[in-house]
C-alpha cells in the first residue's frame, strides 16, 4: 500500500488537500468525501481496511 497527498487549486482559488491510499493492484475505486468541520484523516482506518 502506497499513501500519498497532495493540493490542488480550485475554483476561486481556493486551495484543496486530497489523500490517497494505493494498493499493489487495484480492483476498484472508492471515494470518502468528508463533512464541514471533519479532516480526511478521519477516515484513514477506513481506508486501510479497504485497502
Amino acid at each position: 500500500m502506497n499513501h500519498v497527498d497532495g493540493r490542488f487549486t480550485g475554483t476561486g482559488g481556493v486551495e484543496i488537500y486530497w489523500q490517497a491510499w494505493r494498493p499493489a493492484e487495484a480492483r476498484a475505486v472508492v471515494v470518502i468525501a468528508h463533512g464541514a468541520g471533519e479532516h480526511s484523516r478521519r477516515y484513514e482506518h477506513v481506508a486501510r481496511r479497504l485497502v
